[in-house]
């Protein structure tokens, strides 16, 4: 699988013989698009299974504005299953075992959490921000895993019909 990070922004990123400008071109085995927590797991996956892998992320971190700061038991069990949930219970974070909604005639429970046959019976509350951190520290633990922040994809590499690689813009700001 190639890498290529396409030379700086130009009118045409062509050379004379009509080929594209590389500034740099990388080989992997696997290369994940997107660090968000379904690309961080799977690179750490990959990477724990011995393959080399690159994840790439079009920001330059991890802190901005996410759908959800909300970890469920499903995927607590996951992260059980590998062995890392015990060291992300070690991070700031809080739980929620239920909710319920309060009305003018009563409070009615909507979700009892403490009724999953799961060792984690409740939805973690954590930034996402940081349990990506936590995915991708753990990720780094093993030397054939590469993250590279501002990675714009901006196209895929393809020869003979079948995807070969991906070319993106490295984003320095």
């Amino acid at each position: 699988m190639t890498i290529a990070d396409p030379a700086v922004p130009s009118p045409s990123r062509s050379n004379a013989t009509g080929q594209e400008r590389i500034s740099e071109a990388t080989k992997t085995n696997c290369c994940i698009v997107g660090g968000g927590p379904a690309g961080a797991m799977l690179s750490l996956l990959v990477a724990r299974a011995g393959v080399p892998v690159t994840l790439l992320e079009a920001h330059r971190d991890f802190d901005r504005d996410f759908r959800g700061d909300t970890i469920h038991p499903s995927t607590l069990e996951v992260l059980d299953q590998v062995g890392l949930a015990d060291r992300l219970h070690d991070l700031p974070h809080a739980k929620v075992r239920g909710v319920r909604i309060v009305s003018p005639t009563g409070v009615y429970p909507l979700a009892v959490f403490s009724r999953l046959p799961t060792r984690f019976p409740y939805v973690m509350i954590m930034p996402q921000s940081r349990f990506l951190e936590f995915l991708t520290d753990e990720a780094k633990k093993y030397p054939h895993f590469e993250l590279v922040m501002g990675a714009k994809v901006e196209r895929l590499i393809e020869e003979d019909g079948a995807v070969r690689g991906v070319g993106y813009r490295f984003d320095a700001s």
